[in-house]
């Protein structure tokens, strides 16, 4: 499968050094994008936020990665790859190994790969779950998908395991957070609610634009600090990423019938 690493065009398989520093440690970040009829859509948000992540991180993202060079070399790859116009594209950047000592690294270079994989459609969850296994907490990174990716591996697992189609994460105060690999929101007397980035969830792109979109069709909603209580009792429930919206059907023993229905009020 063709894919551009550190802006060049690869067809195979590469190789990593041993301290490597994705490898040892997972100093990185990465970005999920979708792509609809040959387009990467909200670029802009995954931009930002991927700007803003590399500064967390303190190291710098190289001047070739822009939005119009990722749009170029997505239709590039869409064209290589026989993927049609729709598909989902992860760009992945991580801390070069120079200057390093175990954990500690001076180095503020990045090497950078950019890959498609086929178009994924959003399904409704038919039965979901708290997670027993997954606590997550607030702090500088959360926000961010880092390739430190444990939690969400280990919350798949679970809901695997269960035979669930979904698993809602707490943080370690009891509060709602996130799904395994979504943002999530409910509604309740046609006021939309999500989990504010204090509670420890991804500053999702998908998320940040159902907020915008909220905003702009002024509808109620708010950021909050919940328990699982307020899913509970809602009228209906969504999670959400790069792929699109999923209604949730059910939620432990609770049945919502307005789930599709929040999700149809905003598109």
């Amino acid at each position: 499968m063709a894919a551009i690493f550190n802006n060049n065009y690869i067809t195979k398989a590469f190789s990593c050094a041993i301290n490597d520093r994705a490898l040892q440690f997972g100093d990185g970040l990465f970005e999920t994008i979708r792509i609809e009829n040959g387009k990467a859509q909200l670029l802009n948000y995954h931009m930002e936020r991927l700007l803003e992540g590399a500064g967390a991180l303190r190291f710098n993202i190289p001047k070739y990665i822009t939005e119009e060079s990722l749009q170029s070399q997505i239709a590039e790859l869409l064209f290589h790859n026989h993927f049609g116009k729709n598909a989902t594209a992860k760009l992945i950047v991580w801390r070069r190994n120079d200057y390093q000592k175990a954990y500690t690294s001076t180095d503020t270079g990045v090497n950078t790969l950019l890959m498609l994989r086929p178009a994924s459609t959003p399904v409704t969850k038919q039965r979901a779950g708290f997670s027993e296994d997954v606590i997550l907490h607030y702090w500088k990174l959360s926000r961010f998908k880092t390739i430190s990716a444990l939690p969400y591996i280990m919350a798949s697992q679970e809901r695997d395991s269960r035979k669930l189609d979904e698993l809602i994460l707490l943080n370690v105060h009891g509060h709602i957070t996130e799904s395994t690999s979504s943002n999530i929101f409910w509604s309740k007397d046609d006021i939309y609610y999500t989990p504010a980035l204090t509670t420890g969830c991804i500053a999702g792109v998908q998320r940040r634009h159902i907020l915008k979109t909220l905003g702009t069709q002024k509808i109620e909603f708010h950021e909050v600090e919940e328990g699982k209580e307020a899913l509970l009792n809602a009228d209906g429930v969504f999670v959400c990423n790069s792929s699109g919206l999923s209604p949730i059907a059910q939620l432990n023993n609770i049945t919502y019938c307005k789930s599709e229905y929040i999700i149809k009020k905003l598109t």
